[in-house]
């Protein structure tokens, strides 16, 4: 992760060391006692690339400061990458990930034989004494094992979380077995399942609290370093955009009552925004910007105390851990003794689109 000094409009305001001397001297500081942690000069004398083991051990850190009165900006987490000597290839950390979840929530829905026992980009390596027709015209086609249910409950179509994600995140099945008939789940789906994945460690950022949603908190996620393969391509952790506030003030009830049909909202009325701060989770791909602090103008018929009863959806809380995940490249996390926004960085601009409400 590349740490920063604060450039946002509300930067001092509630930190007590926010300069990068401070910065420097604290993680100098860290670098006495932590053994497992790395600090290099970033890209300007105001940023530090911080390396460590793994997102949590950073997180720590982070928080540790924020509590001893720091401010600073926090970049996306990155992977260490490194180069194959012999094909200078670019190589990259991969795990075994390993998914503990009741069967109703393991994944599948209809699929072609081929599709569900081979991943789509192993597939080509492998050599069948038959010819294969396209996956969209096997005639083979079945349904999980594991979800096999009575069409009463329609279970058997379902689109089930677990599968769908780590596929998404160039994960690769590599076992998956029942672990006994015991319901854990208490909803009547049967028995825990095992699944094993093959996954970049890129993937499993952001992914644990996706996972946790998406199975209703049942699923339990271990994962094992297994070592260094050739980078897997491009992985899309992040399917909508943001919503991004269009001025700097207070944020009212009457502007969020049209906002928030636009996604969810991480602002509720009183907050103090400012123009570039992330302010919700837009519904669609790609960047909007909204105006979150317009007020409704006040005449002799409307009043401006009419919108104390505007019905509103609760704010959504980002902590620290939520707001690292959520993240993207051209995306920061401002950290501060009392409060955690996200603001768009510098690669924001090209990104932003769509009316000013």
């Amino acid at each position: 992760m590349t740490f920063s000094v604060n450039t946002s409009p509300f930067a001092g305001r509630e930190g007590k060391f926010v300069t990068s001397r401070n910065l420097k001297e604290r993680l100098d500081r860290e670098l006495e006692r932590n053994l497992a942690l790395r600090v290099e000069p970033g890209d300007s004398a105001d940023q530090f690339v911080v390396s460590g083991r793994g997102q949590l051990h950073i997180s720590i850190l982070i928080e540790n400061m924020r509590r001893e009165g720091f401010e600073f900006a926090v970049g996306p987490p990155r992977v260490i990458t490194r180069t194959d000597k012999d094909t200078g290839k670019k190589l990259e950390p991969f795990e075994e990930a390993i998914v503990e979840v009741p069967e109703e929530h393991v994944g599948g829905g209809e699929r072609s034989f081929f599709e569900f026992f081979f991943p789509e980009r192993e597939k080509q390596k492998l050599t069948f004494p038959f010819p294969l027709p396209p996956s969209s015209s096997l005639p083979i086609r079945f349904l999980h094992p594991l979800s096999l249910q009575s069409k009463s409950n329609n279970n058997h179509l379902k689109k089930l979380p677990v599968v769908d994600l780590m596929g998404s995140r160039k994960g690769a099945m590599l076992d998956m077995k029942k672990m006994g008939d015991s319901d854990t789940s208490g909803s009547g789906g049967g028995g825990l399942t095992r699944v094993s994945y093959k996954i970049p460690t890129r993937g499993l950022l952001g992914l644990r609290n996706a996972m946790l949603t998406a199975t209703k908190g049942t699923a339990v996620l271990n994962t094992i370093f297994k070592g260094y393969e050739p980078w897997s391509g491009d992985i899309t952790t992040r399917d909508l955009g943001s919503l991004v506030a269009h001025e700097t003030g207070a944020v009212t009830g009457y502007a969020l009552e049209s906002t928030q049909a636009r996604g969810r909202m991480f602002v509720a009325p009183g907050d103090e925004v400012y123009n570039g701060q992330v302010v919700g989770i837009h519904q669609r791909a790609g960047d909007l910007t909204v105006n979150v602090c317009k007020r409704k103008q006040a005449t002799n018929i409307r009043s401006s105390g009419a919108d104390a009863k505007v019905p509103l959806v609760p704010a959504m809380e980002m902590g620290l851990d939520d707001a690292l995940e959520y993240i993207e490249e051209d995306e920061l996390v401002e950290v501060t003794p009392e409060s955690v926004r996200i603001r768009k960085g510098p690669l924001a601009k090209k990104n932003a689109r769509g009316p000013k409400m």
